[in-house]
Order: structure tokens, then C-alpha cells, then sequence
């Protein structure tokens, strides 16, 4: 049975100041390994987005009934249409921002996030 002199949720242990957490060593590890996971997963997403994209562009080509991504070759390389994710992301990486000329840059750079939120 919980004391009830102690703080609630506590379990009877004295609460944990932000100075007292900083003080012990010990946090740095636990940040550096919650920066792995989130790069990990991040990673993770990223190449399933890709293999995924992959998959989509073959499967349209088979329904379609043309010669689908694997037929490109790059310098003499066809490589089953992997390429094609590597050009995607360099397109992307390059695309120009249009902005029409009577347009508000602020609303232009918050409507993606709008959109989401």
C-alpha cells in the first residue's frame, strides 16, 4: 500500500530535479541512444520508401504492358531499375521553388505545414 505522505506516481521515491538529472553522466547515454533509434527508424523509412517506389514503378510497367524501368541503363548499367530511385531523389534535391510573383512568401513556405497540421 502507497504511504500517503509520498508524492503521487512516485512509488515513495522523492521527485527528480532537471539539476539533479543533468548532474548524473548517465543522461548523455540516454540521449545519444534515442538519436540512434529515431536515425535508425528515419533510415528505415526512407528505404522502404524507395523499394517501395521501386516495386510501384514495376508493377505499373507489367500492368501497362510496356518495358518498364529495368530497360534504362546508365552508362552501360541496368541494375533492375535502381537507378531510378537515384534520379528521383536528385530531381527532388534539384527542383526549382515556384513562387507566383504576387504571391506571400510566408503563407508559400507555411502552406506544406498547414496542410499537415
Amino acid at each position: 500500500m502507497r504511504d500517503p505522505g509520498s508524492p503521487a506516481g512516485l512509488g515513495g521515491r522523492p521527485p527528480v530535479t532537471c539539476a539533479a538529472w543533468l548532474a548524473e553522466p548517465c543522461w548523455i547515454v540516454d540521449v545519444l541512444w534515442s538519436a540512434v533509434k529515431v536515425i535508425a527508424a528515419i533510415n528505415f523509412g526512407l528505404g522502404l520508401a524507395a523499394f517501395l517506389s521501386w516495386v510501384e514503378r514495376k508493377q505499373s510497367a507489367v500492368l501497362q504492358d510496356r518495358i518498364g524501368a529495368n530497360r534504362a541503363d546508365i552508362f552501360g548499367f541496368r541494375l533492375i531499375g535502381l537507378f531510378h530511385i537515384f534520379s528521383d531523389a536528385i530531381k527532388l534535391l534539384t527542383k526549382e521553388d515556384f513562387i507566383p510573383p504576387k504571391g506571400m512568401r510566408p503563407w508559400h513556405d507555411l502552406a506544406p505545414a498547414i496542410s499537415l497540421g
